[in-house]
């Protein structure tokens, strides 16, 4: 992983982000890296009672689990009833899937499959709601788990949970090969939750940030975070950043963007506090200079027709690709320099007018996005087109 010279570092979420179609089986391409060490792969079995869990969850010493607060997953199991019959299951004594957790440096669990079911059982005997929807122990409707006779109480505490403990000696990237290949829950993470759920505390803090920057939801008009899209956005900034160069236009990267973006997440947790305010500062003038040069139509791909109609363009999803090099390529501009120039209207014209006329740029955006050539044809013409425009307006 390169690092930049100046660093020395439900649902309704989905509609925000225009579909790509990324390179045929990219994420699986593993061809350009060395085997890893199969011994040096450790994946522990440790049994524990669900009374056991509850206690790891609530102490604050020693192996401690933490279901991540913070992972804005949980209006995916909103309904009770559903919650209900994972707790009848267990008053039934019926076995329920195995789990996945992380254990970090500091021997602390984070979930990562079966969180939505881990959640559930805590909440339950945290007397957070009751039962409802029952379809075998129907008396028990309506009751939380304070309010249970005593046996039913009994058997969900002595319930036997399977948990599978990957070891954090374990290889990033095989890391998270295994917790793509065993993302079995009724709704499976996607990459960035999976990353998500083994980072440190600053990195979810640095990114938490950044998706509240006002330059942010100014650019991205008003994106929200439920599935961690806008967090994966913001990676896909830091990734390029660190691995491009402005000056020559090389960009350092192999094909298999999520291989990519896992490797840069592993960096990013290492960084200092002062190197992640520098990527900070960065991306909140590529953001401020994003909104003055495209307005509300930044990042969102803009036909010449829709331009030259007397109706107001339709504002359509975020393009992810040209969200990272149109960002990258505005953060070497300075929003002092730039604020003045008054080129908004020219900027979005000439976009999607090299758009109509250059149908490798076009396509570049929709189709092979993974791959490193289209990658190359977004920032060279982007930066060709942002240059043009603030040149000729100075």
């Amino acid at each position: 992983m390169s690092i930049n010279n100046e660093l020395d570092i439900d649902w309704e979420n989905e509609s925000q982000i225009e579909e790509e179609e990324e390179d045929v089986n990219e994420d699986n391409d593993r061809s350009d890296e060395k085997p890893f060490d199969a011994d040096r792969i450790r994946v522990d079995v440790k049994p524990i009672s669900v009374h056991q869990m509850f206690q790891m969850i609530e102490t604050k010493d020693g192996g401690q689990i933490n279901l991540n607060p913070d992972f804005q997953r949980r209006k995916v199991w909103k309904e009770r009833k559903r919650k209900s019959l994972l707790i009848e299951s267990l008053m039934l004594r019926i076995p329920i899937p195995v789990f996945y957790v992380y254990e970090d440096e500091e021997t602390v669990w984070h979930v990562v499959d079966g969180l939505q079911r881990m959640s559930t059982m805590y909440e339950f005997m945290k007397d957070e709601f009751s039962l409802t929807g029952l379809q075998y122990l129907t008396n028990n409707n309506g009751k939380k788990f304070s309010e249970l006779d005593q046996k039913y109480k009994n058997r969900i505490n002595t319930t036997t949970l399977t948990i599978n403990v990957i070891d954090s000696l374990t290889p990033p990237q095989v890391k998270y090969d295994i917790f793509r290949r065993i993302n079995t829950g009724g709704v499976p993470l996607n990459s960035q939750e999976i990353r998500n759920s083994t980072a440190n505390k600053n990195t979810r803090d640095f990114f938490k940030a950044l998706v509240s920057l006002e330059s942010f939801q100014l650019a991205t008009n008003s994106m929200n975070d439920l599935r961690m899209q806008a967090q994966e956005l913001i990676l896909r900034f830091i990734a390029f950043y660190l691995n491009y160069n402005f000056e020559t236009g090389e960009i350092l990267y192999k094909k298999g963007m999520d291989g990519f973006l896992d490797k840069t997440y592993e960096a990013i947790n290492r960084l200092s506090i002062m190197d992640l305010d520098k990527i900070n500062k960065k991306f909140d003038n590529a953001m401020k200079n994003s909104y003055l040069l495209f307005d509300k139509y930044a990042f969102r791909r803009i036909t010449y027709k829709e331009l030259n109609n007397n109706n107001e363009p339709k504002l359509k999803p975020i393009n992810k690709s040209l969200f990272t090099c149109t960002s990258i390529i505005l953060a070497y501009y300075e929003y002092e320099e730039i604020k003045d120039l008054n080129i908004s209207d020219k900027m979005i014209k000439k976009l999607a007018s090299e758009m109509a006329i250059n149908k490798d740029f076009e396509e570049s955006f929709s189709k092979g996005t993974g791959d490193l050539s289209r990658i190359k044809t977004q920032f060279k013409l982007t930066k060709k087109i942002v240059k043009e425009v603030i040149e000729n307006a100075k």
